[in-house]
């Protein structure tokens, strides 16, 4: 089984399939939990940042801070590239490294691309994948 760890402020995560609590990905092909922990894996620059929401974990109820409606999170972005609604690429892939998103547009290697967010419960860890469509 694919994990992916990292360290925040003193202390690891571990992102696994079996603590994911959910992808939200209707449109993508492809792009699947264990998809984007090997896009973790083999990224050279994963950098986790806090992000606050109004909504508590669901698994622990304990990410909340100062005692205000707001929750941290760690968060972490990436795009991922499609062609017919199949994922192609990302661009946290190696493949991406020497090319840019217009040229390959241009080269109608893809014609959609998606950002997704990487979420992670500060407290207890259990994790989350966004995709969202990005506007072209």
């Amino acid at each position: 089984m694919s994990t992916y760890k990292f360290s925040y402020d003193n202390k690891e995560f571990e992102l696994k399939e079996e603590n994911c609590d959910y992808i939200n990905n209707e449109e993508v092909e492809g792009l699947e939990v264990s998809n984007v922990i090997e896009l973790l894996k083999n990224c050279e620059e994963v950098n986790f940042d806090v992000e606050y929401y109004d909504s508590a974990c669901d698994q622990c109820r304990a990410n909340r801070k100062d005692e205000t409606k707001f929750f941290e999170y760690l968060e972490f972005h990436f795009y991922a590239f499609t062609k017919n609604n199949k994922f192609v690429l990302s661009s946290v892939s190696k493949e991406y490294e020497n090319t840019t998103f217009t040229s390959l547009m241009k080269e109608k290697k893809i014609d959609n691309s998606f950002i997704v967010s990487v979420i992670a419960c500060r407290n207890c860890g259990v994790w989350a994948i966004e995709v969202e469509q990005c506007e072209m």
